[in-house]
């Protein structure tokens, strides 16, 4: 079981890499030559995605019963793709790889949270002190 230290810790990692991937996109794929319009393209699809994809892995959790399992299945995802962007050169590949890291990962956070929140109810604790 996990001890509420380890899901601090968690929490903080899990934001400051969140904190870095959102902040230096921009900065990486300027780096490759995406022009700025293009950035902006690829920065806003986030949202987009983030629309489809938040609710969908929702259904899943609930229709398989289990969080724990689909976010690490999405975290294992975007790392596996967060990975490949760095290997690709062509700007198309870039963006569906781009696009799929924002599928996995976006829907990470929300399941964050209801982990958070079920291990707070678990532990005994309330749910604010294990996001601080």
């Amino acid at each position: 079981m996990l001890s509420l230290k380890a899901l601090k810790t968690y929490n903080y990692f899990y934001f400051s890499l969140l904190s870095l991937f959102i902040s230096f996109l921009p900065v990486y794929l300027s780096a490759r030559g995406i022009s700025a319009q293009e950035i902006g393209g690829i920065m806003s699809l986030g949202a987009l995605i983030g629309i489809v994809s938040q609710p969908f892995w929702a259904y899943q959790s609930d229709k398989h019963r289990t969080v724990k399992k689909l976010l690490l299945l999405t975290l294992g995802l975007s790392v596996g793709i967060g990975t490949a962007m760095f290997a690709v050169h062509g700007a198309t590949v870039l963006f569906v790889l781009v696009s799929l890291m924002y599928f996995f990962y976006l829907p990470s956070d929300p399941l964050k949270e209801s982990f958070n929140f079920r291990l707070s109810e678990r532990i005994g604790v309330s749910f604010g002190s294990v996001r601080m």
